[in-house]
């Protein structure tokens, strides 16, 4: 059970607010996600108005801006091997796998003199993951001889179209708000094939047509060129849809999940703080802070039926995650560098890091080309996956009471370009 748990809030409930909570972590761009390391610095763009509503976007009329990038993950476990007098010798990696994954996000903003408004598509939660595992002979090292393969694999997410509107209360006061509709699946598969015997042994749970309506508040002030701080809260509230469990075996271990029914998927809320400043001079960087908070400690189901009882457990609590963006300007154009530190949702999780650069370079009168690069990376003790090594017979190895050591990061790099 506790690898269930630990699945599910790998896949269903983790944004990129915990970078690596996530399979190999992910960061997204400057104008993305409300939580992105990138958001804490305010750009004007209608897309900025996800990280607090009452941001203001820069000039007046039509503004707009679209968004593609490229995700790299890679993650490798291993566990202890030790000598004949019981010391530890070293590491033995036994997997290694990578991924590549698109995404993008877009947005369609209006400014007026008092109030603003903005359209915005994007994609609050990535279940993207694949792993596939080799299981060779331990005892024939001259033939290597591949006894089976433990695979698993998520796929798909939520989606959502977001509602943003402010309004500006006094000369340095702005109050703002947005409704979010989330649309979207998760499916997850697990296969275990043994080859000698020509067996396989599958499990799958599938939620299709998930549905829900978040929510979001925020005030914005400055109350000097030099100065400006906002603060937001976003509440995800709850999914409902189908849900489809088959095989009752998932990631080489069976939970007692079988056959189907309409569910619940609990969220989480988040409350985020940004500040910015902007020391007097061209010498002198722009400097914005943020930090995010989710809280997730008083749910203990990721999966509820129709009558609300637990079909799935999970283990989560809050998190903090702390995020420092360093603007400089040379001319027109800007260089920005970024850090973001973060807890994770789950219990057995650790602090993921990351680190970014950007700029942003004008084309024309009324074109903006953006360019992003962002790095993270996490460490953590996972139960194995697929613990089951008596599966193999004398050829799989035994079943390990240590913990792997898991590694994993992520490289994005996205492009953009607003008006």
């Amino acid at each position: 059970m506790n690898k269930i748990v630990i699945l599910l809030a790998l896949i269903l409930l983790v944004v990129s607010a915990g970078a690596a909570d996530k399979p190999a972590g992910h960061l997204t761009g400057e104008l993305s996600l409300p939580m992105g390391m990138w958001s804490v610095l305010p750009t004007g763009s209608a897309l900025s108005l996800l990280a607090n509503p009452a941001l203001p976007m820069s000039g007046k009329g039509f503004t707009g801006c679209l968004f593609a990038d490229i995700i790299r993950r890679h993650e490798t476990r291993s566990f202890p091997a030790y000598g004949y007098g019981a010391d530890y010798v070293t590491d033995n990696t036994y997997y290694a796998g990578e991924s590549f994954y698109p995404d993008g996000a877009a947005a369609l903003g209006y400014a007026a003199d008092n109030w603003q408004g903005a359209l915005v598509l994007w994609h609050p939660i990535d279940a993207r993951y694949n792993y596939e595992e080799q299981v060779r002979g331990l005892d024939a090292p001259y033939t290597d001889e591949l006894l089976g393969t433990n695979k698993f694999t998520s796929s798909n997410g939520l989606y959502a179209v977001s509602a943003v509107a402010n309004v500006n209360l006094m000369k340095s006061v702005t109050l703002g708000g947005s409704v979010d509709y989330l649309t979207g699946s998760i499916s997850r598969s697990s296969t275990v094939a043994y080859y000698a015997i020509d067996s396989t042994i599958t499990g799958s749970l599938d939620i299709d047509k998930l549905s829900g309506v978040a929510f979001s508040a925020g005030v914005w002030a400055e109350p000097s060129l030099c100065f400006a701080i906002g603060a937001s809260y976003r509440a995800y509230g709850s999914l409902s849809g189908n849900y489809t469990a088959q095989g009752g075996n998932l990631a080489g271990e069976s939970y007692g999940l079988t056959g189907s029914g309409d569910c619940t998927v609990p969220l989480y809320g988040v409350g985020s703080v940004i500040c910015v400043l902007r020391p007097r001079g061209r010498l002198f960087p722009r400097i914005a802070i943020g930090m995010d908070y989710v809280y997730d400690s008083d749910r203990s189901a990721a999966l509820l039926d129709k009558d609300g009882n637990t079909l799935v457990e999970r283990g989560s609590k809050d998190a903090l995650s702390l995020s420092t963006v360093v603007e400089h300007r040379l001319v027109k154009t800007p260089f920005r560098m970024a850090f973001r530190w973060s807890k994770p949702h789950r219990e057995d999780g650790s602090d993921a890091f990351a680190l970014g650069v950007g700029t942003s370079i004008p084309v024309g009168d009324r074109l903006t080309a953006n360019l992003m690069l962002d790095y993270s990376y996490s460490d953590s003790r996972d139960d194995d996956m697929f613990p089951d090594g008596t599966l193999y017979g004398r050829w799989g190895g035994t079943n390990r009471s240590a913990p792997d050591d898991t590694h994993r990061s992520a490289l994005g790099i996205r492009v953009g370009v607003g008006f």
